[in-house]
């Protein structure tokens, strides 16, 4: 036996490390970083939604941030913007062309939007307050959509299709006093009047499924275009080829 003071000194070996965590640590770490990227991606790629107060003292421009809740919407396609209580200003001003997701009104009261066009994408335009809405923008479709009124909603301006189709599912009273153009389709959907107030000259055809299509004038609606699958096509005493 080695004298305590020769003894040869005891070699520790280090405390192994579970080879489970090790694998446990890969395995997730994929996972962390998919949630890392999800929570720094860009505000420009979440929709959120825009609710017009119409503060600004001054005038009631469309980028005004002090007539928003939550600064100007973005211009890239992806707000929903919301028209409601319009403190000063109860009617925007579009001061340039403006990509969005949906447009909404929602009031007892009545709002008139104004300005220049806007573009408007799968998220539509609706008016689901009691309150008449009227829209004098030119409208560009930026994807197939659904237009609905619970209160009146009057468009004074042009409506360019493109390729989507649009349906249209009134409840109160919608009019479209523009030109309808470009290559997709209209579909009348919902128990409420439609009227037409222009001559259409989009050619990716015209159904009546539900309620009542009404024209205000001789052609309105593109020749031999028409599809009835229900409702009622109201002439008042016009001309239309089917």
């Amino acid at each position: 036996m080695w004298p305590p003071a020769l003894a040869p000194p005891i070699q520790r070996r280090p405390y192994p490390v579970p080879i489970v965590a090790r694998r446990r640590s890969a395995r997730f770490a994929p996972c962390l970083l998919a949630a890392l990227l999800v929570a720094w991606s860009p505000p420009s790629a979440r929709a959120a939604v825009f609710h017009w107060t119409g503060l600004d003292p001054g005038n009631a421009s469309w980028n005004s941030i002090l007539n928003w809740d939550i600064g100007v919407p973005p211009n890239d396609g992806t707000a929903d913007i919301v028209i409601s209580a319009g403190g000063l200003h109860p009617d925007p001003i579009v001061g340039a062309p403006w990509s969005i997701r949906s447009l909404t009104f929602n009031d007892s009261q009545a709002h008139t939007l104004t300005g220049s066009t806007l573009s408007v994408g799968a998220g539509g335009i609706s008016n689901s307050g009691a309150g008449a809405a009227l829209i004098s923008n030119s409208i560009q479709l930026l994807a197939t959509q659904t237009w609905m009124s619970i209160g009146p909603l009057t468009l004074s301006g042009p409506v360019a299709l493109g390729p989507y189709p649009l349906d249209v599912s009134p409840g109160a009273p919608m009019s479209l006093y523009g030109v309808v153009s470009g290559a997709g389709a209209l579909h009348k959907l919902g128990p409420g009047l439609l009227v037409l107030g222009a001559a259409g000259t989009y050619t990716g055809g015209t159904r009546i499924d539900f309620g009542t299509l009404q024209t205000l004038g001789d052609h309105f609606i593109p020749v031999a275009t028409l599809v009835m699958r229900g409702g009622t096509l109201d002439l008042t005493g016009n001309v239309e080829t089917i």
